[in-house]
């Protein structure tokens, strides 16, 4: 596929904060990733990021890494996952470093080794007391260096308090750095070639060229779009890509339909009383826009009630399609990941978000 370039709109005080922190470093690592631990210590979801563009992954696969980062969006990892290093890292307040691709792999950690699939080879998890976790990923092999850990430490004390936490002015973006950030996700690959391109009045493109060209690059931003929610891609070429899409949407739609069989054979006094029940406990809806019309659903329940029945039925009322759904069950506490297509009318956060608390008032 052709490159796509989009700009960011926002850039977090913890960005800035990490972007100077990492100034020195830039050459070493390629991203850094704040995971935050829930209050009740139960799970690790994203925090904020940072996408450094060093450069460093030019000469591998820059876009899988890439999209390894911008899908870690939708992650999140259990506390009580003994195999995690996010897990083990912040239970034993110690660093850890997996160095070399067989190191990724023989740790026992899924996250590490689908890093390792994506061209990562060093991985650093930093924990931060009480907080979370900080994870820094690098295309390249990098020693241990405990003056870098120092660093984040220090960082992270005066950081998280609260004294320190003042307005930050926005500075100029620092040579060979660039932030993404968490709210949208954004391709941050350039397009340095066509950017080079001087094109002389003499030379000045017919309206027929302009028109291909706005074209195509329309096409490729919907097929970025597209990748970005398919799970699992067999191969980079658009053929093998909407192929894999289809295949998708349609375990989706058998999945979809296999709930709206389950909810119709429910007895309508248990039913009600299901629901009654979930509406009283204490849910957390966060929606988050990753594109135009592509938005992030992220719901927090007690595991009572079909809690993923409701929200499918709530997308469904405001026919709202769902391209891609994860649910995680840890104890008594349900966690619901949904990528979604929006219509118009509903495509802003609030507006979005304030439809889908209503409906799930009235179920």
């Amino acid at each position: 596929m052709e490159e796509l370039n989009l700009n960011t709109t926002t850039t977090t005080s913890m960005q800035l904060h990490l972007q100077r922190l990492l100034k020195s470093f830039s050459k070493s690592w390629y991203y850094a990733i704040f995971w935050k631990a829930s209050t009740d210590l139960l799970f690790f979801s994203w925090s904020d990021g940072l996408l450094l563009n060093s450069g460093q992954a030019m000469a591998g696969n820059n876009e899988d890494v890439e999209w390894f980062y911008v899908l870690s969006l939708t992650k999140s990892f259990s506390f009580t996952d003994t195999s995690s290093t996010l897990s083990r890292a912040f239970s034993t307040s110690s660093p850890i470093w997996l160095i070399g691709a067989n190191s990724l792999q023989v740790s026992g950690c899924d996250r590490a080794q689908e890093a390792q699939l994506h061209g990562i080879q060093t991985l650093l998890f930093v924990p931060i007391s009480g907080v979370g976790v900080l994870e820094l990923g690098s295309c390249m092999i990098v020693p241990e260096n405990w003056t870098l850990i120092q660093r984040i430490k220090s960082w992270s004390s005066s950081f998280y308090d609260t004294s320190s936490l003042l307005p930050v002015a926005p500075k100029k973006e620092a040579a060979g750095l660039s932030c993404l950030d968490s709210n949208h996700v954004v391709d941050l690959t350039l397009q340095r070639k066509r950017r080079r391109k001087v094109v002389t009045r003499r030379e000045a493109p017919s309206s027929h060229v302009e028109a291909e060209r706005q074209r195509r690059e329309k096409l490729n931003h919907r097929f970025y779009a597209l990748r970005s929610v398919v799970p699992n891609v067999s191969r980079m070429d658009k053929a093998s890509l909407l192929a894999d899409a289809v295949t998708y949407i349609n375990e989706l739609r058998a999945k979809v339909e296999d709930l709206e069989a389950k909810t119709k054979k429910e007895i309508t006094v248990e039913k009600s009383n299901s629901f009654n029940g979930v509406n009283a406990t204490r849910m957390e809806l966060e929606v988050r826009f990753l594109g135009s019309d592509v938005a992030l659903i992220r719901l927090r329940s007690e595991n009572s009630g079909h809690p993923s029945a409701l929200l499918m039925d709530a997308l469904r009322e405001l026919e709202i399609h769902v391209q891609h759904a994860s649910v995680s069950t840890v104890k008594e506490l349900t966690l619901q990941d949904v990528v979604v297509r929006v219509p118009l009318e509903l495509q802003s956060e609030q507006t979005l978000e304030v439809a889908l608390a209503s409906k799930l008032e009235m179920n």
